[in-house]
């Protein structure tokens, strides 16, 4: 589960810092996290890949990943799992 932290830290600071890296080190931090089968590490990887889909202007990715990610937050009780208050069809334009 460390392992999996610190790789999920790893690939916030490269796509912060814009390294090219970055996304490849979030895509094993996402199959780590389904490896380990915890929901809040499965949460975790959808909130985390939504960002980036917004970040590179992938507005129908990050938009089913958001519907995803919100609908795995509220089924496991995860107090961030809210709804994010966006005008209809905002991630589209």
């Amino acid at each position: 589960e460390r392992f999996a932290q610190a790789t999920q830290l790893r690939a916030a600071a490269l796509i912060e810092l814009g390294d090219p890296r970055g996304p490849a080190e979030l895509a094993a931090y996402c199959r780590l996290a389904d490896r380990l089968g915890h929901p809040h590490a499965r949460w975790n990887a959808v909130t985390r890949r939504a960002t980036l889909a917004l970040a590179t202007g992938d507005a129908a990715a990050a938009e089913a990943l958001i519907v995803e990610g919100l609908a795995l937050g509220r089924q496991i009780g995860e107090p961030d799992a809210i709804e994010p208050r966006l005008e209809a069809g905002c991630l589209s334009e």
